[in-house]
């Protein structure tokens, strides 16, 4: 049984420990039995509405699957087709959230606006002005989180342009009127860990300050709360590599580890020199495992592949 997760190549060859008697498993140990068959390209993923919008990462609520999508720009008014868009901003929120279908080219935003002729998303995790956040504020999301039957937790970063990261913070989500709703956001000003004294995004990389726990004696012992941890219900784990812009598959037997090496899937074509980046595995499609459906996105494009495995 293997293992999957999304991660950035290059924060996980950049983490390390400082303790030399743990071994570094940041080096690739055996053979990668993953075989690629075939990558089709499928296109890219529409929607109920109409926008550009990056990320979509994939988690459960009750059972359904959601895409949760950073900045989210819609489109003019008039506009039916993405593409027919024109120059100019035509607003904007700093996060949606759409429930995900039986094909990965087609989501539904669950909360739309009363705009005509075409509805826009509204914000999933909305904007409280008492605590001084307003469209400017910046929404880094990841995925629903289930923690029972009714409830997921959503993990966020909050990024108060241009003046950089406040802080972290975590929000219970339940389903009301059949849409994923924030009912609690943790923290005072709706963040709990405050950036200026706690760790926060890209300190992975500041080495002399960072200490990975890997394998500490009882670790794991004080870790157990009564139940595995599954990381993603399919057989191999999605890598972005960052260098080059491909993706490729990794395999583990657990989430620690050990790590086999890459096997290079696919490398998107950039749109006008952008990035790409955020692929996620939908793996709702085939519980089996033999194909991987992934969308990810290029210059706020959503686009979608298929890789058959032998």
């Amino acid at each position: 049984m293997y293992v999957c997760t999304v991660v950035t190549l290059l924060a996980m060859a950049s983490i390390y420990t400082s303790n030399d008697s743990i071994p570094n498993n940041t080096q690739p140990v055996g053979s990668n039995p993953v075989i690629i068959a075939n990558v089709d390209y499928l296109g890219e993923q529409r929607t109920n509405s109409c926008t550009h919008r990056d990320l979509g990462f994939l988690g459960q609520l009750t059972g359904r699957w959601y895409a949760v999508y950073g900045d989210t720009l819609w489109c003019k008014a008039s506009v039916t087709e993405p593409s027919q868009d024109p120059e100019g901003f035509h607003g904007m929120v700093r996060d949606s959230i759409a429930e995900c279908s039986d094909s990965a080219l087609r989501v539904k935003f669950t909360q739309l606006n009363e705009d005509s002729p075409v509805a826009h998303p509204k914000q999933f995790i909305p904007c409280n002005e008492a605590w001084g956040k307003t469209l400017t504020t910046g929404f880094g999301g990841t995925s629903l989180c289930p923690v029972d039957d009714d409830n997921s937790l959503i993990f966020y970063l909050v990024n108060q342009n241009p003046d950089g990261l406040v802080g972290a913070g975590a929000a219970q989500v339940q389903l009301s009127n059949d849409s994923p709703t924030v009912v609690k956001r943790y923290g005072e000003n709706g963040w709990w860990w405050n950036a200026t004294h706690e760790a926060r995004y890209g300190l992975h990389l500041w080495l002399g300050r960072y200490e990975f726990l890997h394998e500490k004696p009882g670790i794991r012992d004080s870790m157990n709360t009564g139940g595995d941890v599954t990381v993603l219900e399919t057989k191999h784990t999605l890598n972005h590599v960052q260098q080059g812009d491909c993706f490729a598959i990794r395999t583990a037997p657990a989430p620690e580890g050990p790590w086999s090496d890459d096997v290079k899937v696919y490398t998107p074509t950039p749109i006008d020199s952008g990035f790409t980046y955020a692929p996620g595995v939908h793996p709702y499609l085939d519980s089996a495992g033999k194909t991987l459906t992934i969308s990810y996105t290029n210059k706020n494009h959503i686009q979608v592949i298929k890789v058959t495995l032998e």
